[in-house]
């Protein structure tokens, strides 16, 4: 989910080289959460070891998978709108009620952990979001049927008369090429 919070950091104006100094723990300055003792406050999180550095730009961050460096890219932002925008953008349909909240849920909750997908995801939704990149922008729906044929092989028709639609669904510049092409270079 750290790819949709840089997409959305770069869309916004902030370069690949966005220096952050966040230290862990961070404390975020905007989002508030529960921590282990239950208390609720300033949502404050932690790397997955103590080896992380304190500072880094976008693209490091990124390969390190910095979780302080991404909750402070929010705070940065000021509000989860743009990052859960973006990842909808991309792709994110967060439409199981089961194991997701929807993406006007994490608006409302302003959920800062939202950077560090704390929930269950599709894997065909992850990787349409990262096709998404690899496509300089452009967003296409995943097509698992290309045609239905009946028994004769024509093109089966739906109750109106018309041919059941099976092409490509794409959406140029869901999110802005520059943008996809800047994250693509960060990532390699």
């Amino acid at each position: 989910y750290k790819v949709f919070t840089a997409a959305a950091a770069l869309a916004a104006g902030f370069g690949s080289n966005y220096t952050l100094y966040a230290p862990q723990p961070y404390r975020s300055k905007v989002f508030k959460g529960t921590d282990s003792d239950g208390v609720y406050g300033p949502l404050e999180v932690s790397n997955d070891n103590p080896g992380y550095a304190s500072t880094y730009n976008m693209t490091s961050g990124l390969v390190a998978s910095s979780n302080t460096y991404f909750v402070a890219l929010e705070d940065a932002l000021g509000s989860i709108d743009p990052v859960v925008d973006t990842a909808v953008a991309m792709g994110m349909h967060f439409d199981n009620p089961v194991t997701q909240k929807s993406a006007e849920s994490w608006k409302e909750e302003q959920g800062g952990t939202f950077t560090l997908g704390p929930e269950g995801t599709s894997p065909l939704d992850m990787a349409n979001a990262y096709a998404t990149v690899a496509a300089s922008g452009t967003r296409c729906e995943p097509t698992p049927v290309t045609a239905i044929l009946d028994r004769t092989g024509q093109p089966v028709k739906n109750a109106e008369g018309v041919v059941v639609d099976t092409a490509d669904k794409c959406t140029a510049n869901a999110i802005p090429a520059g943008v996809a092409n800047t994250l693509a270079n960060m990532m390699i």
